[in-house]
């Protein structure tokens, strides 16, 4: 007998399927497919309906140079850096770096600072958790010292019963329950003191809710690798953001914070170039204003004591030439004056990580030199922020840095030798005019050698005060860095795709029971009916 169905299980084998006689055996059972279909529709529900939805919020930044709104500004000599030879990928360097500041920990931390992301409030609703965000009816802060030494998530539920407060969480593997009467309350927990209050939102249902409490710096984390996604658009000044999060409002709240907070920064960074300018300057007038006292009181006694009103009309051609020169050595004298202030900067030790104060030296390559050396330095200040000393961007800078210092030294030195030749042309063409003018009395001469002191003070402090004031109104006057092109306003539903989950469990409905099937009919080796004889006696 057994060979007889060995023999027709081989013969089955060596015939073709016959799908009419499968979809017959299929059929037969509908009232399976049925049920299972039912069952699977059921379980794709829950399933849909025990996911936490999540939104995506997009925007677009256009990050500006700021050296084109007209500020006193260091940053104005982008082109200028890959001549130099101090900057190696231009506006595509720049963009990259401003990528990389939207997205570090530490602005991502003012952001939850400001916004209290690292306290959450979740809801259940018919199995789903719901993410509270600002409609808690509860609002949750524990104390600052105790938040930045968490070391795990504080979780615990508040729950309304009988007219009290029912606190039940734990921190680590230290459970604590809690019992309170009425609200504003603190609460002791394992991980510190928790302040508790019902929420001022309008509209909130008291009703029971869970809290999550984390450390910002581990949330800071999280959020700008994971959930905050950027691009540089197609416009190399164009950065697209994106932020996933459960709660619409909080991802459109975080994107709008950000780029206010980003603002500010470089806000922030911007200004110290005027700030430090500006104290220099102060420093610088207090000096000049006392030698200009100076100067200004021994001309009024020599006018008192030589009695002196007017140049002698018969030297007045030979006066306006040595005016001539005067006006130049003057303007060399004062370039000098700014180079040696610039070179007591540099070897001040103090002054290292200190932005060169700009005072309107007239050298071009000792120009180009100190911005590009400022523009390296405030780019280090932002960067450094947020990344280990080990990082490859850092180092560049470090490298770049340490060759424009040594380019500023070379240039200040070749500025003042340039300086020292002029001034020495400029003295012998003096010294020629004034032999021409040897016949003017002698006290008139003296006079001119002293008012030419008064001059070089009074236009050199002139000068500074000018800055200063450009200094104090470029402190004054702030333009926005980033600007917001397409606002967060729309959320869109990412998490989780019904109808994707639903067509995935209709299809589990339909194969389980026709495996069920198939399983059932390769065991089966009896004989059923007369059609099963007909079949293995062909």
């Amino acid at each position: 007998m057994d060979n007889y169905f060995d023999q027709l299980e081989d013969e089955l084998r060596e015939k073709p399927i016959n799908w009419r006689e499968v979809f017959e055996k299929l059929i037969i059972h509908w009232k399976w497919f049925a049920f299972s279909l039912f069952v699977s529709i059921i379980a794709g529900l829950v399933f849909v309906r025990t996911q936490q939805d999540v939104y995506e919020v997009k925007s677009s930044m256009l990050v500006m140079d700021q050296s084109r709104s007209g500020q006193m500004n260091e940053m104005s000599v982008l082109k200028q850096l890959d001549a130099a030879g101090l900057r190696s990928s231009g506006s595509t360097a720049m963009i990259n770096n401003e990528e990389k500041v939207l997205t570090s920990t530490s602005l991502m931390k003012r952001v939850i600072k400001k916004l209290e992301l690292h306290t959450s409030y979740t809801s259940k609703k018919f199995l789903k958790s719901v993410d509270l965000y600002t409609n808690s009816p509860f609002y949750v802060r524990l104390d600052s010292a105790s938040l930045y030494n968490l070391k795990s998530p504080l979780i615990f539920k508040i729950s309304p019963e009988n007219g009290k407060y029912k606190i039940e969480g734990n921190y680590k593997d230290d459970e604590f329950k809690s019992e309170i009467s009425k609200l504003p309350a603190v609460v002791k927990t394992p991980a510190g003191s928790v302040y508790i209050q019902i929420s001022t939102q309008p509209e909130t249902k008291i009703e029971a809710i869970e809290v999550s409490i984390s450390n910002p710096t581990w949330i800071a984390k999280s959020l700008s690798r994971g959930a905050l996604k950027t691009e540089v658009g197609k416009l190399l000044d164009v950065i697209e953001l994106s932020f996933k999060s459960t709660n619409a409002k909080k991802g459109q709240d975080v994107l709008n914070t950000l780029a206010a907070i980003y603002n500010q920064d470089a806000s922030e960074q911007n200004n110290l170039s005027a700030n430090n300018t500006a104290k220099f300057i102060d420093t610088r007038l207090l000096l000049l204003a006392d030698e200009l006292n100076t100067v200004e009181r021994e001309v009024e006694n020599y006018k008192q004591t030589n009695k002196l009103t007017d140049i002698n009309e018969d030297a007045s051609i030979f006066l306006e030439k040595n005016n001539l020169y005067d006006n130049k050595q003057v303007e060399v004298e004062m370039q000098q004056n700014l180079i040696k202030y610039v070179d007591e900067f540099l070897r001040d030790p103090s002054n290292n990580k200190a932005l060169i104060p700009n005072l309107g030296l007239t050298d071009p390559g000792l120009m180009t030199v100190i911005q590009a050396y400022n523009e390296l330095l405030m780019n280090k200040e932002r960067i450094s922020a947020g990344v280990s000393d080990q990082n490859p961007t850092l180092k560049t800078l470090n490298i770049q840095l340490e060759a424009a210092r040594k380019a500023i030294q070379s240039s200040v030195g070749t500025a003042r030798k340039s300086l020292q030749i002029n001034k020495k042309d400029l003295s012998k063409q003096n010294t020629f005019m004034q032999d021409k003018i040897k016949d003017i009395p002698r006290i008139e001469r003296e006079f001119i050698e002293i008012k030419r002191q008064q001059q070089v003070k009074a236009t050199l402090y002139t000068f500074l005060l000018q800055k200063r004031e450009e200094a104090s109104l470029n402190m004054a006057v702030t333009v926005p860095k980033g600007r917001i092109l397409n606002a967060p306003d729309d959320a869109t539903h990412v998490s989780p795709k019904k109808n994707i989950i639903l067509v995935i469990f209709l299809l589990i409905g339909l194969v389980i029971p026709a495996i069920l099937i198939y399983i059932i009919e390769l065991f089966n080796t009896n004989i059923r009916s007369r059609a099963d004889v007909e079949k293995y006696s062909e």
